[in-house]
C-alpha cells in the first residue's frame, strides 16, 4: 500500500513549499489539486520535475470542485 498526500490539504502554500512540506511530513507520493495548477501556462513536466526534485512521484490529478 501507499499513503499519499493531497496537496489540496497544504492549499495555502505555493506549490513548490506544498512539495516541501508534503516530503518533510515524511510522503512519497501525492496527488495534485487543481489550485495548484495556474492553467496552460504550467508545463506538466515541468511539475513533475518539481515534485522529483523534493523525492516525490505524482500519482493522481485532483481535478477539484467535486
Amino acid at each position: 500500500m501507499e499513503l499519499g498526500c493531497n496537496t489540496y490539504s497544504l492549499k495555502s502554500c505555493r506549490r513548490t513549499i506544498a512539495f516541501a512540506h508534503a516530503r518533510a511530513l515524511g510522503f512519497d507520493a501525492i496527488e495534485l489539486w487543481a489550485g495548484h495548477v495556474r492553467g496552460a501556462e504550467d508545463d506538466p513536466e515541468g511539475i513533475a520535475a518539481e515534485a522529483r526534485a523534493t523525492g516525490l512521484a505524482l500519482r493522481v490529478f485532483c481535478v477539484g470542485g467535486l
